[in-house]
């Protein structure tokens, strides 16, 4: 059998959607999309950062999704190992995962293009650690 691995526990509406009941990720949950035109329409700028700050976080909170940003919900392993020993795609990652970009995908979004060019810089050496990091554990 395979194994998952515990993130967070929350009774929310939202997070019933993202997580199991014993706290686990849900891999077969629906993923939330932020509609950043009607949700994030004031977009960052260097005038704007706490007005900016304070409709972001509403819109994380009211998801149950502020955890992929501070951290608190933590990325499940890229595989897991199943009954006879052998190493698979673990689909809460890939779910994590798939959430966590439309996360920052509307973080993005919700910035003005000088800094979005900023943001999106600043992530291409960490985006391609953790691929390589997942590439290293399928292969063999």
């Amino acid at each position: 059998m395979a194994s998952s691995s515990t993130l967070i526990t929350s009774s929310s509406p939202v997070s019933a959607a993202l997580f199991s009941s014993d706290g686990t990720f849900n891999s077969a949950g629906n993923l939330i999309v932020i509609n950043t035109a009607s949700q994030l329409p004031l977009k960052l700028n260097q005038y704007n950062f706490m007005a900016w700050r304070s409709q972001l976080n509403t819109v994380l909170v009211g998801y149950d999704l502020l955890g992929f940003v501070t951290g608190a919900i933590k990325c499940p392993p890229p595989t897991i190992t199943g009954d006879n020993g052998k190493a698979t795609i673990n689909l809460a990652y890939t779910m994590w995962q798939r959430q966590d970009q439309f996360i920052l995908n509307a973080i993005i979004a919700s910035v003005e293009p000088e800094i979005a060019g900023k943001v999106t810089k600043a992530l291409v050496k960490f985006v391609t650690k953790k691929d390589t990091v997942l590439r290293n554990a399928l292969i063999p």
